[in-house]
């Protein structure tokens, strides 16, 4: 698979640290000049834990279905939850190559730059999830990867979009929500970089 090199790249410690620890936070400490380090901080690591979270539960759920369709005889009930929870990890692990650096360099400089310049609402959070839907979707269906989604462009449209509808669900909803839960609780800082002195 095209992507082995990068999984067994980005999951040493050196890979996770500059992907999932160094590279957001940079994003974060840039867009929101604050000066209290663990406020600035907390937010940040709440929000990508929760994003973390859903990845997770959208695997465990993915190959639960997966799982139900793809037995093709009788199975006890120890070795069906072995291999869904098998599936589970090594699928959140694959996924997690793609999603959390779209997440560190996309998701938390769009929320920074929300809270920065006093736009984190409602309506534009749903705004900015429904445009990253579009592109993704658009993007990914753009290079179909088999002969179906050649041949069936409406069709794979319909389904990537569907797919990607359910990522931005489980893993992009979370993440934006936790720091919109923070912010209407005043756990988020007031200070002059979000301008609501």
């Amino acid at each position: 698979m095209a992507t082995d090199f990068l999984v067994f790249w980005i999951t040493h410690p050196l890979g996770i640290a500059i992907f999932f620890i160094a590279m957001p936070l940079i994003c974060w400490r840039l867009v929101r000049s604050e000066k209290n380090l663990s406020r600035r901080i907390r937010p940040y690591v709440l929000a990508f834990t929760s994003s973390i979270v859903g990845l997770i539960i959208l695997c465990f759920l993915t190959s639960l279905m997966d799982f139900g369709s793809r037995a093709t005889g009788p199975v006890n009930e120890l070795g069906r939850w072995a291999t869904i929870l098998g599936w589970t990890i090594h699928l959140s692990i694959l996924l997690s190559v793609f999603v959390l650096p779209l997440i560190g360099l996309i998701a938390v400089p769009v929320a920074a730059l929300l809270l920065r310049f006093q736009r984190f609402e409602m309506r534009n959070i749903v705004g900015v999830l429904v445009f990253f839907w579009a592109i993704l979707t658009f993007a990914v269906w753009s290079f179909p990867d088999n002969s179906w989604a050649e041949s069936h462009r409406f069709g794979s449209f319909v389904s990537y979009g569907q797919a990607i509808a359910c990522g931005v669900a489980f893993i992009a909803v979370p993440f934006f929500f936790t720091l919109y839960f923070m912010k209407s609780r005043n756990f988020l800082t007031t200070d002059s970089s979000l301008g609501n002195k």
